[in-house]
């Protein structure tokens, strides 16, 4: 059963069901399906052929398979959408359903088979490839270059993980990859992580010409570029880029369509010079700007936890004034915080394991959302007190734990810095804090003694662990969720093994509180009343998973799914087109 509507609902869910009501005039239309790219004859098959480029898929007695799972990093240029996917992304990030982190020991819990699904970290990485999405024509192609140079990029990559266009040049971010199930899983260093560094790759989209690229081997994230509009006029180009063990710096790109990658000023890299220093509080995701009351800009930007190296949870801060011609090398920024989750939640275990969010600011006021990962939240107990038994009743309690921590959203005020104010508008005020020596539950409220105007956390649904992103279109604020119980249900019912993981209790406390499989999508008409629902199953997709990306094209609102699927006809990512006046 993929769909679950139980008649017992709990609280929260009724909270989410008084929504205002499904809004049917927000109309999407798919223009785009992951596609088919590699014809799978079963799991760890010789004869399975991944080939992006191939137009001969499925070959005979073969079943078609969709790699691409979701698309991370997005821009546009012109009539084109570009991105590359997170090939078989859902079989490595099973993690936040509370599977252990994969390593040699637990791979072959993220090997299994389901009518949706071919999963299997015994195979080779699917390496992922740059497309390009023409809106006019709706033809899809594979970006290629005959530069070797091209080819060396692009090697050992396992994921594109953002991007951005300035004038005709198109930057991509990629994340170098090692072998997922021989990573250790548990983040404590550089080393240990599957991601074993960040590349930057530079293209001419007018002229579809290769420019080169930049290897920052010392950091191993980089989640979004932004161009921002400096007070000068001029625009400056933005990336977050960061690692495990606590380094995280904003970077500024220094480079031009004719040199894109000049050489390294101080201890920056070629291409990019260091503007901000976030070590220590918190890899940086999303970057925006805002003026404050004296009309300055700053910047805005909100970090993922880097636990357990650094016990410290993801938060959200607001910049230093940028200098008229923006942050430089001679002139960095420096970051306050306006919000920090270990600073909110009264459980002193949980606290500095949540992640940042989308961000947008809309009407000059910064919403902001939350994320949690289950595999993180049961590995923060079980190294709170290892003695601890994980019996059903204490998984159980966990899940509960976990529920309760499930997708905030928060507004905050920031035109006066000094004094800005916080709004929560779906959470929880108050939090179960289960005790390490036992785990046994009690309830304290929220340490800013916070209440949620709007609903519950998750917007009602304990599974809705991401408010994963946003953007402000037409006056209004899109939010898309990460909703993972699509992927719960499918991977116990077709998963068989020993030990009983905190995965089955999560579905446990999953039915008990009701819950709908699918991402959830909501809309902001404006900054005074309660978001509408848009769709609460993945736009009739309970295999999507979450709205990943949207992106203005021309005047026009796209979204790109997440999808846990791999095979079947409705498997992989999608784009879909807002449906406007006229079109």
């Amino acid at each position: 059963m993929r769909t679950h509507s139980l008649g017992a609902l709990s609280a929260a869910v009724s909270l989410l069901l008084s929504l205002p009501a499904h809004a049917e005039e927000y109309h999407w239309d798919k223009v785009l399906q992951a596609p088919i790219d590699e014809s799978y004859f079963g799991p760890n098959d010789p004869r399975n052929r991944y080939d992006p480029l191939a137009t001969t898929h499925p070959l005979p007695g073969s079943q078609a398979r969709r790699n691409g799972g979701y698309a991370w990093g997005v821009t546009t240029h012109g009539d084109e959408i570009w991105y590359g996917a997170f090939m078989n992304g859902w079989c490595l990030w099973l993690q936040p359903a509370g599977l252990p982190s994969p390593t040699e020991q637990t791979a072959d819990l993220y090997n299994f088979q389901s009518p949706i699904n071919a999963c299997d970290l015994r195979e080779k990485n699917r390496p992922p490839v740059i497309q390009i999405f023409d809106s006019k024509s709706g033809k899809l192609s594979v970006y290629q270059s005959k530069d070797p140079g091209f080819g060396k990029a692009m090697a050992d990559l396992v994921a594109i993980r953002s991007a951005s266009t300035v004038g005709d040049i198109v930057l991509i971010g990629a994340l170098i990859g090692g072998n997922s199930a021989a990573a250790s899983g548990n983040m404590n260093s550089d080393d240990s992580y599957f991601f074993k560094g960040v590349r930057i790759i530079a293209i001419n989209a007018k002229t579809k010409t290769f420019l080169g690229s930049v290897t920052m081997s010392d950091l191993n994230e980089s989640r979004k570029m932004s161009v921002i509009d400096q007070p000068d006029g001029s625009k400056g180009l933005y990336l977050g880029a960061s690692s495990r063990s606590g380094k995280s710096y904003l970077l500024r790109w220094t480079g031009s369509a004719s040199d894109p990658f000049p050489a390294a000023r101080g201890d920056g890299y070629p291409g990019f010079e260091k503007v901000a220093d976030n070590s220590g509080a918190g890899l940086i995701g999303e970057i925006q700007s805002l003026k404050d009351e004296d009309g300055k800009t700053r910047l805005v930007i909100s970090s993922w936890s880097s636990w357990p190296s650094v016990n410290k949870a993801g938060g959200l801060y607001l910049s230093s004034p940028l200098p008229s011609d923006g942050f430089h090398a001679n002139a960095p920024g420096s970051f306050t915080p306006l919000l920090e989750l270990d600073k909110f939640d009264p459980d002193s275990v949980l606290g500095p394991t949540w992640g940042g969010g989308m961000l947008s600011v809309y009407r000059n006021k910064i919403y902001w959302g939350t994320m949690t990962i289950g595999s993180v939240y049961s590995a923060a107990y079980n190294l709170a007190n290892p003695a601890l038994e994980m019996t059903p009743a204490v998984q159980d309690n966990i899940s509960r734990a976990l529920y309760a921590r499930a997708a905030h959203v928060f507004r905050v005020d920031a035109s006066k810095p000094t004094k800005p104010k916080i709004e929560l508008l779906f959470g929880s005020e108050y939090f179960p804090v289960l005790d390490p020596k036992d785990g046994s539950l009690h309830y304290e409220p929220n340490k800013l003694g916070l209440r949620p105007s709007m609903g519950d956390a998750g917007f009602g649904f304990g599974t809705v662990n991401y408010s994963w992103e946003s953007a402000v279109f037409d006056d209004k604020l899109f939010v898309g969720t990460m909703d993972y119980s699509g992927g719960l249900v499918d991977y116990i019912a077709n998963k068989k093994f020993d030990g009983d993981y905190q995965i089955n209790a999560n579905l446990r406390i999953a039915k008990e509180q009701g819950f709908i499989s699918g991402g959830d999508m909501l809309v902001f008409e404006n900054d005074r009343d309660q978001p509408r629902v848009i769709t609460r199953d993945g736009l009739g997709n309970p295999d999507v998973n979450g709205f990943r990306n949207f992106i203005n094209l021309n005047g026009t609102l796209y979204v790109g799914t997440s999808s846990e699927s791999n095979i079947g006809p409705k498997a992989g990512y999608a784009f879909y087109r807002l449906r406007t006046k006229g079109n």
